[in-house]
Parts: structure tokens; sequence; C-alpha cells
């Protein structure tokens, strides 16, 4: 039922939002033949999440801001199709749920930022989930970088349980991305220098592809 469920969503998406929009997008050939995979990408617009799983060749589970969750419908879809709740103060109990998944051969989506990528494009600090993850359990990064046209960008403000939330949606336009190539992280997830060290690297591979990205859409 739940493999039902998420490719029907799949195609919900694909029939729904991306006729609207004219998607660009670059990748390295049998790039999915790797095992369990740690798909890892920017973040300029609210529904990345479900652009990029529609367009991804793999089943994959999201790592999603638990407030989406309780959105009605929305949130029963995701939790019938395995994605994972990240709350503020609970980012431990998300990142066992995705190192669960990875170790019994599931691929994973996860956005490093942890919220919205600036409103210029630019990317937030990273938090250091996806490296660990992919140093404890060697599976494979691949590195994704988003890039939309920003003017097209609508900023909604909404409120959830009580909550405020503000959303960056993208619905019509080029949505660009760039798939860099495969590959594996080791070391002690306790050392903080090995650590910085792939985060940061992580960060900067990230945003030279969305610059990539943005450089096809200027160009279009």
């Amino acid at each position: 039922m739940k493999k039902i469920i998420y490719f029907f969503t799949k195609y919900f998406i694909k029939t729904l939002f991306l006729p609207f929009l004219r998607i660009d997008y670059q990748q390295y050939p049998n790039f999915l033949n790797t095992g369990p995979m740690i798909f890892t990408a920017n973040h300029p617009s609210t529904l990345d999440p479900i652009f990029v799983m529609s367009i991804l060749k793999t089943t994959v589970s999201i790592l999603i801001t638990q407030s989406v969750f309780y959105i009605p419908l929305i949130g029963f879809i995701l939790k019938k199709t395995g994605h994972i709740p990240v709350a503020e103060s609970q980012g431990s109990l998300a990142y066992q749920q995705a190192k669960h998944k990875l170790e019994n051969g599931q691929s994973i989506l996860i956005f490093p930022e942890g919220h919205l990528s600036l409103e210029d494009g630019t990317t937030k600090p990273f938090f250091s989930g996806a490296v660990r993850l992919a140093m404890e359990t060697h599976a494979s990064i691949v590195p994704l970088g988003i890039s939309i046209q920003a003017n097209r960008a609508k900023i909604r403000k909404f409120t959830i349980k009580d909550s405020i939330e503000y959303a960056r949606f993208y619905l019509r336009g080029k949505y660009a991305l760039t798939f860099g190539r495969p590959f594996r992280l080791s070391g002690d997830i306790t050392d903080k220098e090995v650590l910085e060290v792939n985060k940061s690297n992580l960060s900067q591979l990230i945003t030279h592809l969305s610059q990539t990205s943005s450089t096809r859409i200027t160009n279009s």
C-alpha cells in the first residue's frame, strides 16, 4: 500500500505542478547504481521536496519539517509514504529514523540547511546531519544544486498549530537542477574537525552546482 500511495502521489505532483514548470536538469549517467543514497540539495522554494521527489528515478524518504505533517491530507500522505518529520527539539529522532532507512537499503532526501535558503539564492549554514549519516552508514551522497527564477516566487504566511509559518511558493517558471557525482565519506563522527571539513566541502559543492543551474536559467 505504501508504494501505491507513493507512486500515486508522484503521478499527482507531475500532473498538477510540473506542467507549469520548465524542468531543466543535468545528471551524470548511472548515478543511481550505487546502493542506498543520501540526496542533498539547497532549498530555494517550499515545494522543493516534492519537486525533487517527482524527478528522481528512485524512491526516497524525505526529511521534512514536522509542521508540514499537521496539514490535513498532506500530512496523512507523508506519514503513509514513509517520510520523516523533523521537529526542532527532536533532531536526533529524525536522524535515527534516516539512519535506519539507509541501513535497510532505502535512499533519503535531505536539505542540509534545515530551512529555506535566503531569498537571493544564497545557502544558509548547513547542519551536520547529512555528512554524519554518510560517515556512519557509508551510503553515497548525491549532491544537487537547485535554482529558480526568484522574481517569480511568492511569499505566503499561514498558521499551523498556532505557529506562524512562511512559505516561498514557486509554481511557474524554469526550475533547474544539476546533479553532482556520488561520493562517500569516511571518518569518525565524533571528530569535530573532520565533520566541519566534510560539511564545508558539501556546502561548497552544492553552492557550485546551484550556480551552474542558475547559469542555465540566465542563459535560457
